[in-house]
């Protein structure tokens, strides 16, 4: 039974209204952080009646947005405290023990729209169905509901039939480069020295400022024609040198907001191993335990994890790595696809020209979602520190392997929504005798060739035509913008900087 104690202890603006953030962990770990990172806001989609779901890794700041919307529907709107109800999922509960905390809280009497968030809510069996049950019982007419959890498996549009969650699912993945870029810019604008010291190149306050704005109305979408991309990107590439410096550090760092801030406090040597395993035992031990119905082993997780490590980015078939761990096929699929289900892992399917159109083949491509993952994993297989791998890594003949990672986890986030548009809808790589690292199809149906090429001499020479594929992008460490038909170069930091991404990516 979940004891008073804990709910009371979850839900402190009940006793202490809006002084409960100078006091709370999430909120107060928020305010310290060297960076605050810019996401879209969770409070402009609660609506009353309405089941919010949002779903993405762990440690990505899922419980930090709640405490920030709770504080603001506190302090800035006004909403009793008493009308709010918030519960982490740190361990199992039964279905009939998750169903009497929202009857126990929806029995009060309340003074007007009533919001409840569920963190985490992937360890309670069957909270779909009391959800469901409540809602069409008419019980939640009145109220918001936020669920968000780190597996995809339990928050699909399945979960819910028939209440409408098919335009309410969002994914909250680790910060994209653009995020990382915005937010560095807001934080240090009021301290252009820091900044400086900090990439090595020397800001002013109007440079800063104008850079900022420049980013923060400007974006790129790939659906749009490749002429008015280049406008787009011909309008930052003033800001070439801040942008690949700001991209050296984002390599160190990846997308996760804790490893950001320790790669940006200069008053830390390095970032501690404590996190980089952190990281590692969740995305281990959550691909064994929480992502199927039936347990799994963390053992077999590791393994998968270090088979994966080595191909990175390389055409494979499921035998091959099955052959790699050692485990039958049947195994190691389930093991890969509980990895991906827990956001670690990206898998890609490949394509190849017939008759002038391209066809899937059954090769795949594996990609660890955020670096940082990659790194975790990789310090903890080798057994080095963490930022000494990392290092070691990025300043290895492998960074643009590792960059094409890069791209691989923006690219997912173009147009993902549920359920339709999944990332394997729209992002394949092509195979065949010549290779390009990622296919875009657009919703017109034509095809974007993306190749990464992250070395300083690069050309239109190197671009790889191939039928079925319209269009192509090569990006590369530090090119000019060109373009000439339907081939553009472009520097991969200007690419990601202004990519865009779906309404349905916070």
């Amino acid at each position: 039974m979940v004891s008073l104690d804990k709910v009371l202890e979850l839900n402190k603006w009940w006793t202490k209204g809006r002084e409960f953030a100078n006091e709370d962990y999430d909120i107060l770990s928020y305010r310290n952080s060297v960076i605050k990172l810019q996401r879209k806001e969770l409070l402009p989609l609660l609506k009353p009646g309405s089941i919010i779901i949002v779903k993405g890794p762990r440690r990505v700041g899922k419980t930090v947005a709640i405490k920030l919307t709770i504080e603001k529907l506190v302090s800035e709107i006004e909403i009793s405290p008493d009308d709010i109800f918030y519960f982490s999922f740190d361990e199992t509960i039964s279905q009939n023990e998750f169903e009497n905390l929202l009857r126990d809280f929806l029995s009060r009497v309340h003074s007007g729209s009533t919001y409840i968030f569920l963190d985490e809510i992937q360890a309670v069996r069957g909270w779909q169905n009391v959800l469901l049950a409540l809602a069409n019982s008419g019980a939640l007419a009145n109220t918001a509901v936020l669920v968000t959890g780190s597996i995809a498996h339990f928050l699909g549009t399945e979960t819910l039939p028939g209440r409408g969650t098919e335009d309410n699912i969002y994914y909250l993945r680790t910060s994209s480069f653009r995020d990382f870029v915005i937010s560095v810019l807001n934080n240090f604008r009021s301290n252009t020295s820091a900044l400086s010291y900090l990439l090595g190149y020397n800001f002013s306050l109007s440079e800063l400022a104008n850079m900022l704005e420049t980013l923060s109305n400007t974006f790129v979408s790939l659906e749009e024609d490749l002429g008015e991309a280049y406008k787009s990107y011909l309008a930052i590439q003033k800001y070439f040198i801040p942008l690949s410096k700001m991209f050296d550090l984002y390599l160190l760092s990846g997308g996760y907001p804790k490893s950001i801030s320790y790669t940006l406090d200069r008053s830390e040597p390095k970032q501690p191993s404590t996190f980089y395993e952190e990281i590692y035992n969740y995305i281990k031990n959550d691909a064994a335990t929480i992502t199927s119905q039936a347990s799994g082993d963390p053992a077999k997780a590791s393994k998968t994890i270090s088979a994966v490590l080595d191909l990175v980015g390389s055409k494979v078939s499921y035998s091959k790595i099955a052959q790699k761990m050692a485990m039958n096929k049947a195994t190691t699929i389930n093991y890969l696809h509980r990895l991906e289900n827990s956001f670690v892992f990206i898998e890609l399917n490949g394509v190849k020209s017939f008759k002038n159109k391209l066809r899937e083949i059954s090769a795949k491509k594996f990609y660890f979602s955020d670096i940082f993952m990659h790194y975790s994993a990789g310090a903890a297989q080798t057994g080095k520190p963490g930022s000494e791998y990392t290092k070691e890594l990025v300043n290895s003949s492998n960074v643009g392997k590792l960059v094409e990672e890069v791209v691989a986890g923006h690219l997912i986030r173009v147009k993902e929504s549920e359920p339709m548009k999944l990332y394997n809808t729209y992002i394949k790589f092509y195979e065949g005798s010549k290779e390009i690292d990622f296919i875009y199809k657009k919703d017109s149906g034509r095809h974007i060739g993306i190749e990464v090429k992250y070395q300083n001499e690069a050309s239109m020479q190197d671009v790889k035509r191939v039928a079925g594929v319209d269009e192509y992008l090569l990006l590369t460490k530090s090119s000019g913008i060109s373009l000439k038909s339907n081939i553009m170069v472009l520097p991969v930091c200007l690419f990601l900087a202004l990519l865009s991404s779906s309404k349905h990516n916070l």
